[in-house]
């Protein structure tokens, strides 16, 4: 269905004229307009805040080890996971899929 939707797409949409061989693309500088690296730097900054507030970590439900863990340690945590989630989404998704599971499974063993 995908490789479908794919062709499909491929087949109505119409590609932009392809520039001559004298037309060069320039690296825009920052001073007077929104340059290239600015762009690039916005872009990679709000997608590390999106991944940072996507990931939310179990709670330890053991307060000894809580209280062992320092801030910096639960930094390194998250920082790991906010890691994975960005280059291996799926990996992040399928924890937290498998945690729900898990989590159903002890609801109906209490209930």
């Amino acid at each position: 269905m995908q490789l479908l939707l794919i062709l499909l797409s491929l087949l109505l949409v119409e590609a932009a004229p392809v520039p001559s061989a004298h037309v060069t693309i320039n690296w825009e500088a920052t001073p007077n307009v929104r340059g290239s690296i600015t762009i690039l730097f916005s872009c990679a900054a709000t997608l590390c805040v999106c991944v940072w507030t996507g990931i939310h970590l179990n709670v330890d439900p053991i307060e000894n080890k809580r209280k062992q863990m320092g801030n910096v340690s639960r930094l390194l945590g998250k920082s790991v996971w906010a890691l994975i989630a960005l280059f291996a989404p799926d990996i992040v998704l399928s924890v937290a899929l498998h945690q729900l599971l898990v989590a159903k499974e002890y609801r109906r063993a209490v209930n």
